[in-house]
């Protein structure tokens, strides 16, 4: 009886900790388009509140978006279009091997350049004249002095729709560990507008926003991973992380430690369970270990 016990504890520890399950953590179909309609209204409306909040401050972010469009425009990570801008606003730029380069990570410009591209489009092909096209094709297609002012808008959005994601991805996480809507929203809630999300970076295009993303994945993911190449995503989501923003490598280690620990223990209830034996001697192969 006693061995009959822990043989099903094992296994029930075991079913617990890797069974596949969707990404809300349940099984019914109704409950997941009920989880992803409401992500979906979080995100939206987290998207409006940041975006129409009228608090923004340009400094360090005041580089991501010029250097974005030079990516697009010319293929190029500096500054050298702009140097008549640099000489008159010189803070966050510095000349390396002769040429204008941005003294903060690069990342999010690298980020900001995928919707950037997506205006651009918009932009050449839109069929009827519009005043607000118009000014994008002026001030971000300029050389030399340019307005940096006017991209504060630019950044806002941008950085509203990172914030946001990040925060719905902080939804799906607090969703999957809580197990109820209710609870994950409160979670949520808090987490969007109770902290420096809302203050700081969804404001403009820090570095903030792009590192919240990629470590709220990187959660999301540690909560639900079950194969190695699961690991190897959530990795390179931490590895992102740390590009944006390096101070992230402290997050990073701080979620790889129970992680392997996680892992280790259930490779370890995996070769010691009673049950383990006869379902490979039944099946005739062995289940992969996780770590």
């Amino acid at each position: 009886m006693h061995a009959w016990i822990e043989e099903n504890a094992h296994v029930t520890i075991l079913r617990s900790a890797v069974a596949p399950r969707d990404c809300f953590g349940q099984a019914h179909p109704v409950s997941g388009r009920v989880f992803s309609v409401a992500a979906l209204v979080f995100g939206l409306t987290t998207f409006t509140v940041y975006a129409v909040a009228p608090q923004r401050v340009q400094s360090d972010s005041i580089w991501s978006i010029p250097l974005a469009l030079t990516l697009l425009q010319d293929g190029s990570l500096t500054l050298d279009r702009y140097a008549d801008t640099c000489a008159r606003v010189p803070h966050g730029c510095s000349t390396l091997n002769g040429h204008l380069r941005p003294e903060f990570p690069i990342a999010t410009s690298l980020i900001a350049a995928i919707p950037l591209a997506l205006v651009e489009g918009v932009v050449h092909v839109w069929p009827w004249p519009n005043r607000a096209f118009e000014r994008w094709e002026t001030h971000a297609h300029a050389r030399g002095d340019i307005t940096l002012d006017f991209f504060d808008v630019t950044e806002n959005l941008i950085a509203s729709g990172v914030v946001a994601l990040a925060a719905v991805f902080f939804f799906l996480a607090a969703l999957r560990r809580l197990g109820t809507v209710r609870g994950a929203l409160m979670a949520a809630v808090v987490f969007a507008f109770g902290t420096s999300l809302f203050s700081t970076a969804s404001r403009v295009l820090w570095q903030h926003g792009p590192a919240l993303l990629f470590a709220t994945i990187a959660l999301w993911l540690s909560l639900r991973v079950s194969t190695r190449r699961g690991l190897l995503l959530l990795g390179v989501c931490l590895g992102a992380a740390w590009v944006c923003r390096p101070t992230m490598a402290l997050f990073g280690l701080a979620m790889c430690w129970p992680l392997w620990c996680t892992h280790r223990w259930v490779n370890h209830c995996r070769r010691t369970s009673p049950r383990r034996g006869s379902v490979r001697r039944r099946s005739g192969k062995r289940s992969p270990e996780i770590w």
